[in-house]
């Protein structure tokens, strides 16, 4: 096995692979340039061999060189030898929203787990941050979806999330994170059914709680105190 850095937008990547893992990295490029990276990873895979994409990424309207494969709950695309076949650009949309669901799935029951754990050690900062990280890649799975509802309510949360309040609050901290994974079911479930997403006004109040507590006070001033004083053009005589 052999590691090596490599430029996706300027290089010649090794061919002959069997296996392209690129998950979470074409979201950031335009379609211009999504489509010709998936011509690239075509270039250097074997005949049949697999690529891998992230939950919110999808190659429907970028190429009909590849077709999707499902295989024990997991998805991948396939490099296709024979005439090329696509669905139409409009389904698209409709395939990434299904596999958001299904990643969705997995984020909340990470969550319900995580929290979980926290009602035993709300201090356990090895649990918060995988708390966070679900919550990061559900803010932006979502939003790549269009479902600006559930992205700002985790972006929202996001705030709350952090070992300080954890350790002040502990009861309520667990309690916050086992109440945003029935909120965010509930969105879904909504998204789901395309009908308008519940208020979930007890999860905004328990955030607005837990951020105006001591320790995000607390978390707040020494960000202010850590701040740049002597930054350009600010006055720092006093008078």
């Amino acid at each position: 096995m052999q590691f090596d850095f490599h430029n996706l937008k300027t290089e010649f990547l090794p061919r002959r692979n069997d296996i392209i893992l690129c998950r979470n990295v074409m979201i950031y490029f335009d379609e211009a340039e999504q489509k010709r990276l998936v011509e690239k990873f075509w270039h250097c895979l074997n005949p049949a061999g697999y690529l891998f994409v992230g939950h919110a990424e999808s190659l429907f309207g970028l190429s009909q060189k590849f077709r999707m494969v499902h295989e024990n709950n997991g998805t991948a695309y396939q490099r296709n030898e024979g005439p090329y076949v696509s669905r139409p650009p409009e389904d698209r949309g409709g395939e990434l929203r299904a596999l958001f669901f299904e990643s969705a799935n997995e984020l909340l029951q990470s969550l319900n787990e995580a929290g979980l754990e926290l009602e035993a050690r709300p201090a356990d900062e090895e649990v918060i941050r995988r708390v966070r990280r679900a919550v990061h890649t559900l803010k932006g799975d979502s939003a790549a979806c269009g479902f600006h509802k559930l992205s700002e309510l985790a972006h929202e949360l996001e705030d709350a999330l952090t070992p300080q309040i954890a350790h002040a609050r502990g009861a309520d901290f667990a309690e916050l994170v086992l109440t945003a994974a029935d909120s965010f079911g509930a969105m879904l479930t909504a998204y789901q059914r395309k009908a308008e997403p519940p208020a979930v006004e007890a999860l905004h109040a328990m955030i607005r709680k837990l951020l105006d507590g001591p320790a995000s006070r607390r978390v707040r001033a020494r960000r202010r105190f850590n701040c740049p004083r002597n930054l350009p053009g600010r006055n720092t005589n006093s008078s």
